[in-house]
């Protein structure tokens, strides 16, 4: 049976991968996306696997149908080559495959950056989290019953959580724990399996800047400044124009419905857009 990464078309002209951002999100990993982008550096977040369409969530889908439940066989460099082929710096990517990511890139740069769990754990409940609830309500569950993309796109989350929060519901008792659990684990194994020389962990409640990272990375200091403010306020616009054109196309001409179940999916979307601070 073919799959999903054998579908890509074979590079012509790949990348060679030189960053690897270990931070699972709400870690400064947006501003990291950013920081890389104004160094000259192509990254690869999951923004691009949205972006880049039905054939890279495919991918994602595949990869981790077979780590987190177990069918298949989980990606090596080769598969990540050619997933990756038009990047030279992957972020978020690596929450959920460290262990093959750092076994497959062992000669790259490694980040991990981290912060207070009691903060990080704050932060994924008032932002990722109540993204995930959303989904499975009005508009957007209803809006991929008849959009293939909307419905690759939740069956991408529905993973994307299950693996964060190891199965367990998000609205259960034991769901703090659970998260706070990947959480920990997966920094403690990254400071274990990453060769030395090539990481950097850096604390956010120490700081996170062009200072930290630059010296790391072996080239100089911008002037301008490290990217902060509403960074992620405005990856979720860019991601709602996206959504937005694949909801309506969808829904026009297949009732009336059309036009307040797409202002609600875009309406949703602003508003989550406002809750995002940190």
């Amino acid at each position: 049976m073919s799959r999903a990464i054998d579908k890509l078309p074979e590079p012509k002209n790949p990348k060679q991968m030189k960053i690897i951002v270990l931070s699972a999100g709400r870690n400064g990993t947006q501003s990291l996306f950013s920081a890389f982008k104004m160094l000259g550096y192509t990254p690869y977040h999951m923004s691009e696997v949205v972006r880049e369409g039905k054939s890279h969530m495919n991918c994602m889908i595949e990869c981790l149908e077979a780590k987190y439940k177990g069918n298949g066989k989980v990606y090596g460099r080769k598969e990540f080559e050619k997933w990756f082929a038009n990047y030279d710096v992957l972020i978020a990517i690596p929450t959920f495959f460290l262990e093959e990511l750092v076994q497959a890139y062992p000669e790259c740069k490694f980040i991990l950056t981290t912060r207070n769990e009691d903060s990080w754990l704050k932060s994924i409940n008032n932002t990722f989290k109540k993204r995930m609830l959303a989904n499975e309500g009005f508009p957007i569950k209803h809006i991929s019953y008849v959009d293939p993309f909307t419905s690759r796109l939740l069956t991408m989350l529905r993973l994307v959580r299950f693996a964060l929060w190891r199965g367990v519901d998000l609205e259960a008792p034991g769901a703090d724990k659970a998260l706070l659990s990947f959480y920990n684990e997966h920094n403690a194994n990254a400071v274990k399996i990453t060769p030395k020389p090539n990481l950097l962990v850096v604390r956010l409640e120490d700081g996170l800047g062009w200072e930290e990272v630059c010296p790391f990375l072996g080239i100089d200091i911008p002037k301008e400044p490290y990217p902060r403010g509403n960074v992620p306020n405005e990856f979720h616009k860019k991601v709602f124009e996206l959504f937005y054109h694949n909801w309506w196309r969808a829904l026009k001409g297949i009732s009336y419905a059309a036009v307040p179940a797409a202002a609600a999916a875009g309406a949703w979307y602003m508003w989550g857009s406002d809750m995002i601070k940190v």
